[in-house]
């Protein structure tokens, strides 16, 4: 098979809670390179970065079928409200702390 061929075998759609899993993983690294750099510019890509993702979990968040799980999402997106206009120690553990606690939601 060349390079852009179809196989012919249609692909498995992705889950949303694969998808989630993966803007959860993308978010946390641009959360944690927000954090441990001092580079404006740096610090803004990584910003803009966690709003997409945050704008997928939003997204993704809405059509889980676990209240618990769509729940956990909705805190996340609290947690990252307060965490932009506040980036303090405090606010960062929060949102560390119950964005793991969703990735583990999903990956269950």
């Amino acid at each position: 098979m060349k390079v852009g061929e179809s196989s012919g075998l249609p692909h498995e759609p992705v889950k949303p809670n694969m998808e989630m899993v993966e803007a959860a993983r993308n978010f946390r690294e641009s959360l944690d390179n927000f954090n441990n750099t001092k580079d404006k510019k740096v610090k803004q890509r990584d910003m803009d970065r966690m709003v997409r993702e945050m704008d997928v979990i939003n997204s993704l968040g809405k059509s889980l079928d676990r209240k618990e799980t769509r729940v956990l999402a909705q805190k996340v997106s609290r947690d990252f409200s307060i965490y932009h206009q506040n980036p303090s120690k405090e606010n960062y553990n929060v949102l560390e702390h119950d964005l793991n606690v969703l990735r583990e939601s999903l990956e269950h």
